[in-house]
């Protein structure tokens, strides 16, 4: 399966394989689906009873998204949607997710929202785990062309706020957690 979590510095199969592994989540919500390799990784390593949802854009996004139709049979038995990130968390209860993974064309203003509006939609032991988050992630073409907000000041903005933790160079990876 291709994806940007494949890299020659990185599996980033690894980290999640492992946030898996160690948190044992039982409620876990994916935004943004692409290829379908880290909803892959949640499926194969969280708990079989594990609550998994998924929410894309499809062909609502202009650019790079998967079909909903092939998204659905490779992954029969999770909850597939069309989903906005920005409107999504309306309808998610608080302190109700493990994992939320997000991956929508991460910028700054994602960062920001996503601390804003659904790091409370996260459990005690919930982890937040959002696509991008290097300084070099900040400065890829697409960012760049679009003058689309870093990352890495948002979350230096808010590290003495939350856990923050980020893995790689590009795409990179960061988990944050209450």
């Amino acid at each position: 399966m291709e994806s940007s979590y494949i890299t020659k510095e990185l599996d980033y199969s690894s980290v999640l394989k492992t946030v898996c592994f160690g948190l044992s989540p039982l409620t876990v919500i994916e935004i943004g689906i692409g290829t379908g390799f880290s909803l892959r990784c949640f499926v194969e390593w969280a708990p079989e009873k594990a609550e998994i949802k998924a929410y894309d854009l499809f062909d609502g996004f202009n650019g790079n998204h998967p079909s909903f139709n092939e998204t659905v049979k490779k992954f029969p038995g999770v909850p597939i949607s069309e989903g906005n990130f920005y409107e999504l968390h309306h309808s998610i209860k608080d302190n109700s997710l493990d994992i939320l993974h997000v991956d929508v064309a991460n910028n700054g203003e994602t960062y920001q929202f996503a601390l804003d509006n659904y790091l409370e939609k996260l459990t005690d032991k919930g982890i937040m785990i959002l696509e991008g988050g290097s300084e070099d992630r900040d400065q890829i073409e697409w960012m760049k062309k679009y003058e689309k907000l870093p990352i890495a000041p948002v979350l230096e903005r808010n590290k003495n706020k939350f856990k923050i933790l980020t893995f790689g160079k590009v795409p990179s990876i960061t988990l944050i957690k209450k």
